[in-house]
């Protein structure tokens, strides 16, 4: 996901569902900067994080023999690393819970729009 490359100004909106969690959480902050970059002014992005701020292996997560990883910085870590990258207006803000394969989880939900100017 990190080698995705576009070209400054690409979009009007990104939507990341379930997807930048299963980076590191070391890597997350990068992705969002990346996406930053790719969203034209006021281009809105629409993501979910991990609700905990931990490391996350599920072995049969979807068949006996995949295993899923993910990884978080907590709901109040994903808003400092929001406040971090700058550059972006929360719109939405929330935390859900809802039934993902055998499980339910909360997922923190972020709607942030690219500032106009910096």
């Amino acid at each position: 996901m990190l080698e995705l490359e576009f070209p400054e100004g690409s979009f009007d909106v990104v939507l990341a569902f379930y997807s930048i969690f299963h980076l590191p959480k070391e890597e997350q902050a990068l992705m969002v900067e990346k996406i930053k970059g790719w969203l034209k002014p006021g281009g809105w992005i629409l993501c979910n994080f991990q609700f905990e701020g931990k490391d996350i292996t599920r072995e049969g997560w979807f068949k006996p023999e995949v295993v899923m990883f993910s990884s978080g910085l907590g709901v109040e870590g994903t808003r400092e690393m929001f406040t971090q990258v700058g550059g972006y207006e929360l719109v939405v803000d929330e935390v859900d819970i809802e039934k993902v394969g055998r499980f339910e989880e909360k997922f923190h939900w972020i709607m942030a729009k690219k500032k106009l100017t910096e």
